[in-house]
């Protein structure tokens, strides 16, 4: 895997390359283990990265941009119905507001519809769209804790009823 041979080179030749830099590295590689649903070595990685991060003058600020709260990392936007109920719906001006927590692991639990204007139908594509995002979670004291009280707002816009066909109820 080239990001672990990248981090090899880098402990190797610290001297050579700048905290920052070798933090950012090994933060990428537990991203990517996030997003491999491979939690445990995520981890690790961020601890290394936290570890060096911890070390540098601006410490406190430096470990607030990368860990202060959860990064998204993975996260497919919801998607118009094709096809059941809610196909021939016009969603312009239409939105889902969702509450939910970040877990220690990247996981999305409490999720809680706040607010929407949408058809039941996209309430559950929003619902299942949030609960399929992967986080990298909040780290405090170098280690991963669950941060309640998110917040995502999506607007929807447009049909998926084809160019020139009338709706049945029409």
């Amino acid at each position: 895997m080239t990001l672990r041979r990248m981090i090899t080179i880098m402990d190797e030749h610290s001297d050579r390359f700048p905290a920052i830099e070798r933090a950012e590295t090994y933060i990428r590689l537990g991203d990517w283990f996030m997003i491999t649903r491979k939690p445990r070595l995520a981890h690790d990685a961020y601890r290394s990265a936290w570890q060096i991060l911890a070390d540098e003058d601006n410490a406190t600020k430096l470990l607030a941009s990368y860990f202060g709260q959860p990064k998204r990392l993975k996260y497919f936007r919801p998607r118009l119905p094709q096809f059941g109920p809610g196909r021939y719906e016009n969603y312009d001006n239409k939105y889902a507001e969702v509450r939910y927590s970040v877990n220690e692991k990247g996981v999305v639990r409490n999720l809680k519809i706040v607010d929407s204007n949408s058809p039941a139908v996209m309430n559950g594509n929003m619902r299942s769209a949030v609960r399929g995002a992967i986080f990298r979670p909040r780290y405090v004291d170098g280690q991963p804790v669950v941060t309640d009280d998110l917040f995502l707002r999506e607007e929807f816009a447009g049909t998926t009823l084809p160019v020139g066909a009338i709706p049945a109820d029409n």
